[in-house]
């Protein structure tokens, strides 16, 4: 049995799963103290799952760039948790069982190679829209990770050299900025006069015909399309997988976002985009996708 985690800046969601078969999952509040209390959480749900059932084996999907050795430097969304040595705190804990420890997108890219729409892909670069755009870089069915194992950051491509307003420098002008899930929703408000507070209102609103809500969706699947199209070129790679909540609005996203790979990326390269098969518990399936058959 696996135990599959996902951890995040508000919850900590888990999962059971009898090899890819998910037959128990539930959540706790991420501890918002510091990052010990962070790691006694996980280390307190290890151990009562591995009392409760016969689990020999746990992924841990990680909201930050997790290095070879298990070692996290920063982890944005989570307060205090900087240079932190997973491996001594969690893997050495629990030494009897299987821990792998793992980026959450390169974690979700995995389950889609192993058992979602990339099985029978060999390269692919896998994006997911949520809080950030998050991304990860599947390259002879293995993960590639990049000099220092932070590779597939889509949501960090330079996006407006112009842009000059945001006060962490490395942030300005970046596809992210544009659409994260609050920047969107920024965007839709103050283009459209709404007060909304998330995209899934965004969402509901396109599926009652609200013109303003699936233009707003439009242009999000164009500017997606243009730092697509930017990595497409740069990596040629022509399947591309898109998971997360917000592509939940794909109907609306993908067509534009097709429209502007087509017009930006090389004439080589015969473009192919995958709605992700795990758009619901997505952590959590790749965290047991870490894990599973190793």
């Amino acid at each position: 049995m696996i135990l599959g985690i996902d951890v995040g800046g508000s919850t900590i969601k888990y999962g059971i799963f009898d090899r890819e078969k998910l037959i128990e999952k539930s959540q706790l509040l991420t501890p918002q103290s510091n990052s010990d209390d962070v790691i006694c959480a996980i280390n307190n749900l290890i151990k009562n799952y591995i009392e409760k059932f016969n689990i020999n084996k746990v992924g841990i999907g990680f909201p930050s760039v997790v290095s070879k050795d298990y070692f996290v430097h920063i982890a944005p969304n989570i307060k205090d948790f900087i240079n932190v040595d997973l491996k001594e705190k969690i893997c050495e804990v629990h030494k009897n069982i299987t821990i792998r420890i793992e980026n959450d997108a390169n974690s979700a890219a995995l389950a889609e190679l192993k058992f979602g729409v990339g099985k029978d892909l060999n390269n692919l670069i896998y994006i997911t829209l949520g809080s950030g755009v998050g991304g990860a870089i599947i390259i002879n069915k293995s993960i590639y990770y990049g000099d220092s194992y932070g590779a597939g950051e889509i949501g960090y491509t330079n996006f407006n050299f112009d842009e000059t307003n945001y006060s962490v420098l490395n942030r300005n002008g970046i596809l992210e900025e544009y659409l994260g899930r609050k920047q969107f929703t920024n965007y839709f408000n103050e283009k459209y006069n709404y007060n909304v507070d998330n995209p899934k209102e965004i969402f509901e609103l396109a599926e009652n015909n609200n013109a303003d809500a699936i233009e707003a969706f439009a242009y999000y699947g164009k500017l997606l399309g243009i730092g697509i199209a930017s990595v497409m070129n740069f990596m040629d790679i022509h399947n591309i997988i898109i998971g997360g909540g917000l592509i939940k609005a794909h109907k609306y996203i993908i067509p534009e976002l097709d429209k502007s790979i087509s017009k930006k990326k090389l004439p080589h390269i015969n473009h192919k985009v995958l709605v992700a098969k795990y758009l619901d518990d997505t952590g959590i399936y790749g965290a047991m996708a870490l894990v599973n058959g190793k």
